[in-house]
């Protein structure tokens, strides 16, 4: 149970807060006021740092306090009054995490940064240790683990979820909404890695395998805590938090502070030992809670499962009796088709028992049938078909599908058969029987036999049984297939004599996600890559163009502002002077011409805001690419990509950058 034990004031609106020791062996509780002050309090007494910064994360880190606003890191020593470091960083901060990372010999306390696509890592004396890339902005991260197994959870803006163990993807997968809150534990080696989304759902994962998916949809999420191996806690931006169970996500207490969260904390603030549930609303009152009487959470829990068990049951014996007439065993297949007039797939419900008919299936998926699809039947026959307009390319899709089976075509009563059918990763790309001429390539040496490349293909694409005994019987062959969405042409030339596999695609990212299936389905662990992009090449160079003449115009916009501070500076002494001796007409005129100057120094820094804006949008697309290119490459040549591209952009050397994109070497 959740029991509050105090409840004070800080006396003052507060935008963001968090805990940690600063001064001494004693929790301190820090906040950032409405009035741009930061507010320190510790053993009851509130102590003010002055700052003339806007900040968008606060944390606490190696007795420091770490700062961070759009585009700077600021970690200061509060007890001695200076700053660590004050570092810089262009691709900017959207949040931040505090751990510890494993630099090969032992642990240190770093502070990861999640940017425009960008992770990075730095040390307390502001040395950036680490360093990779996302795949859209980061909005949410985590860090976690034990000894010397650390993890990091990365949460993007195109719905996407990572697990990294250094440098390293652990698993991915996507949400059907922003992921906001991490909590991660180590337990019996096995990771556990918990998730918050914007709609309000949770769900847990046990390294890669999806345990549960609670899809109630309620208030943002603005934290989760993972307290122990058995329960978490939800804080949500209204104010309520709950104690949920880590085995099925159920709820267990709720209770609501009735005041929006400015912070969640799990920390000992009141220094009795033990870690206690902090909430800070926007108001400035701190309420505290302490979870006690586990045994009994664990008897209501008992109470409600038995009470859900006999509810279920209750429900099938009532469906048991109206479906007495209908057998069960009856044959339900599952197939794809194409679908030219709506440019998809379509899923198709054949029913092998004469007598009865199919009049209707939902489908649902956690992302693009959440609520259900639902396809009815024209006319009630033994098949069904459902065109799969939502779905995406590359992805892998086990859809749950629920079909109405019934004897009567225009009956009441019906059967409902359950099937789970798998949409394959790559099924919207269509075997076509032509040679496919395509410019852009990637070659990869690959030692294995035609079987299994069949085999790969088969359960990767959508080929019937012809087509797979006409590949097993050589040595050599190519797959061309077309996109049935946007007709994006994709061809493989797999060539088991020569030992290697050309993979032709204009599309990086597509290329990408072929090396990588293919690779972990034959189980390599390290693979280079050769290629040519000259279409997106030519695309990305424009593109390292702009970020060239953006970074020319933000230099000669800040040197305007200067000249115009400085002449504003002359100004105001002149006018200055010409009042003392009584100089009424120069004085007016001067403070004239510091008007002048005062508007096109704003001119001039509504200027850099927009090229600004301009530039972090295209080092957004350079940071995608370097992406994309690391996609290519699998195991220690998708690091040394990674580092190689970015030591290209830090030298600003784009013909190395390319390069490395397209060959895996610097010139």
């Amino acid at each position: 149970m959740i029991v509050q034990s105090y409840n004070f004031s800080l006396k003052y609106d507060i935008v963001m807060s968090a805990s940690g020791k600063l001064i001494g062996d004693t929790t301190s509780l820090i906040g950032y006021t409405s009035i741009g002050s930061i507010l320190i309090f510790q053993n009851n007494t509130s102590n003010f740092l002055n700052v003339k910064r806007e900040f968008k994360c606060l944390d606490v880190m190696s007795q420091c306090l770490v700062m961070a606003s759009e585009n700077t890191l600021t970690i200061h020593d509060v007890e001695n009054n200076f700053d660590q470091c004050f570092i810089e960083i262009p691709d900017g901060i959207n949040t931040l995490a505090i751990g510890q990372f494993h630099n090969g010999k032992c642990n240190q306390d770093i502070v990861l940064i999640g940017g425009n696509c960008t992770l990075q890592g730095f040390n307390v004396q502001g040395e950036e240790v680490y360093w990779n890339v996302a795949s859209d902005e980061v909005v949410s991260l985590c860090v976690f683990g034990f000894d010397n197994e650390n993890y990091i959870a990365v949460g993007t803006a195109d719905n996407c979820v990572r697990l990294l163990k250094g440098e390293e993807t652990v698993f991915s997968f996507n949400t059907q909404s922003l992921p906001t809150s991490f909590a991660g534990l180590i337990y019996f080696d096995q990771t556990y890695l918990l998730t918050g989304m914007e709609n309000g759902s949770i769900k847990l994962h046990r390294q890669q395998l999806e345990l549960w998916h609670n899809n109630e949809e309620q208030e943002k999420i603005f934290k989760l805590i993972s307290n122990d191996e058995n329960h978490f806690i939800v804080g949500r931006r209204n104010g309520q938090i709950e104690l949920r169970t880590l085995i099925s996500g159920q709820l267990i207490q709720k209770l609501n502070c009735d005041e929006l969260l400015s912070g969640f904390l799990y920390s000992d603030l009141r220094g009795v030992g033990v870690n206690q549930i902090v909430a800070v609303s926007k108001q400035g009152n701190v309420k505290g809670f302490t979870i006690v009487d586990k045994d009994l959470d664990n008897l209501n829990l008992s109470q409600s499962r038995i009470l859900t068990e006999l509810t279920q049951k209750k429900q099938e014996l009532l469906q048991q009796l109206q479906l007495d007439k209908i057998p069960t065993g009856l044959d339900l297949r599952c197939g794809f088709q194409k679908n030219i007039a709506n440019q998809c797939l379509n899923l198709v419900f054949i029913l092998q028992e004469p007598g009865y008919y199919i009049t209707q299936a939902i489908i649902f998926h956690e992302t693009y049938y959440k609520e259900g699809y639902i396809i009815n039947n024209p006319q009630p026959s033994d098949k069904l078909f459902a065109p799969l307009k939502q779905l995406v390319d590359n992805q892998k899709v086990i859809l749950n599908c629920k079909v109405f089976v019934s004897q009567n075509p225009h009956g009441n009563y019906f059967l409902i058969l359950e099937t789970c059918p798998t949409f394959a990763k790559f099924a919207n790309f269509q075997y076509v029987d032509q040679d496919l001429k395509i410019q852009s390539f990637v070659e990869a040496k690959i030692n294995e036999r035609v079987p299994r490349y069949v085999k790969w293909i088969d359960q990767c694409f959508n080929i019937n049984e012809e087509i797979k005994k006409k590949f097993e019987s050589t040595n050599e062959f190519v797959f061309n297939t077309i996109n049935i969405i946007n007709q994006q042409k994709l061809q493989i030339h797999f060539d088991s004599k020569e030992g290697k596999v050309i993979v032709r695609c204009d599309s990086i990212a597509t290329c990408g996600d072929i090396i990588q299936d293919l690779c972990d389905f034959i189980q390599i662990q390290d693979l280079m890559t050769v290629g040519q992009f000259p279409v997106e090449m030519q695309e990305f160079k424009k593109v390292l163009e702009t970020v060239q003449q953006h970074k020319s115009s933000k230099l000669q916009i800040s040197g305007d502002v200067a000249e115009a501070m400085n002449l504003v500076k002359s100004y105001i002494v002149k006018a200055e002077d010409s009042r003392m001796i009584g100089d009424i007409k120069t004085m007016q005129k001067m403070y004239a011409n510091v008007m002048v100057q005062n508007r096109a120094i704003q001119t001039e820094l509504y200027k850099k805001k927009q090229n600004n804006d301009i530039l972090m949008n295209n080092l957004k697309e350079v940071n995608a690419m370097i992406s994309k290119a690391s996609q290519l490459r699998v195991g220690n040549a998708k690091n040394a990509i990674t580092n190689m591209c970015r030591n290209a952009v830090k030298k600003n050397n784009l013909l190395t950058l390319i390069e490395v994109i397209q060959q895996g070497r610097e010139i």
